[in-house]
């Protein structure tokens, strides 16, 4: 019978043994997986902040261009004038697709996205706004006659474009994001 005691023993000093291995190797594996989880979350973060950066930036240069242009029209007005101004609103408004994009592949906030529309959207029906004489809405005419008119996101920007406040522009967004 001493013989099973001692047997006894040792399986339960194996037991302990294994139940130590088991208890680091289960602390690995969750120290690697919260370890790939905070660098995804810091890499998704920074990559939405790389967006909104780059998206402030070519809306900077938008309007420069339009600001240099309206000086320009203003002191030697020329016959190029009007597609300068409809180059510019094709970057405006390829600039707002390429936001939309960002917003449904999580790359833009959803609040950033409906405040850029929503001034888009008073920018288009308060009809004062122009670059080189030419209105955001002719400019956006002018848009709908290029392969654009074609795009997924012009039907929501129509949408928005009839929009008479922010909380219609965020149901717009809303209903057009979740039905792509």
């Amino acid at each position: 019978m001493p013989q099973i005691v001692h047997s006894g023993r040792n399986l339960i000093s194996r037991l302990h043994e294994w139940q130590s291995l088991i208890g680091t190797l289960i602390s690995q594996v969750v120290v690697i997986i919260i370890a790939i989880w905070v660098t995804s979350s810091l890499t998704a973060s920074m990559k939405r902040t790389e967006f909104f950066l780059t998206f402030t930036k070519r809306y900077h240069e938008i309007r420069v261009a339009a600001h240099d242009l309206d000086k320009r029209v203003k002191k030697e007005p020329s016959p190029f004038d009007e597609g300068d101004a409809h180059q510019i609103y094709f970057q405006l408004f390829g600039l707002m697709y390429d936001e939309i994009n960002a917003y449904q592949n999580k790359f833009l906030d959803k609040e950033v996205l409906v405040g850029w529309l929503t001034w888009q959207m008073y920018d288009y029906t308060g009809g004062e706004f122009k670059i080189g004489e030419v209105s955001y809405d002719n400019g956006w005419q002018w848009w709908l006659t290029t392969p654009a008119k074609h795009h997924q996101y012009t039907p929501m920007l129509k949408k928005i474009f009839t929009c008479k406040d922010k909380e219609c522009v965020k149901d717009t967004v809303e209903r057009q994001t979740a039905a792509d």
